[in-house]
């Protein structure tokens, strides 16, 4: 049996823990990345981004050695474009650019597929043109691949 005191101790730490509980679980999603960017933040910030990951990918292919096959090349210069496809995927663009923004996220996705499918095969521009394509309607103009 419980006492007085055990009794009146539970009935205090419910009463504290269901509004923390509820507090918890409403609200946004875990992904809920903030407001929308302005178009120009938006693109500012894209194209930082795609800046960094071309530099990235021109370290990568100095580092790479001149005998290197085709597997091992697409490996290293494809790590810099799934982090920007990453990074560009955590922006909030515009509302009325979301589902461009998503349409190119998806299009670099299936470009690094494609490669990773054929490591070899060069296809790399053919890969990343739809996504290209996307990036330079949306204005990331340095996220051509």
């Amino acid at each position: 049996m419980l006492s007085t005191v055990d009794k009146h101790l539970i009935s205090v730490l419910i009463a504290l823990l269901v509004p923390c509980l509820l507090v918890a679980g409403c609200g946004g999603s875990s992904d809920d990345s903030g407001p929308p960017l302005t178009q120009k933040q938006y693109v500012s910030q894209g194209n930082e981004i795609c800046v960094e990951a071309t530099k990235e990918r021109g370290e990568a292919s100095k580092e790479l050695a001149k005998d290197a096959d085709g597997e091992e090349v697409s490996s290293a210069l494809l790590e810099p474009v799934s982090n920007m496809t990453e990074e560009l995927e955590s922006l909030t663009p515009p509302k009325k650019q979301q589902k461009q923004a998503d349409a190119m996220i998806s299009a670099f996705e299936d470009g690094i597929a494609k490669v990773e499918k054929d490591p070899g095969g060069g296809g790399t521009a053919t890969a990343f043109g739809p996504a290209s394509q996307l990036a330079i309607e949306a204005g990331l103009t340095d996220c051509i691949i």
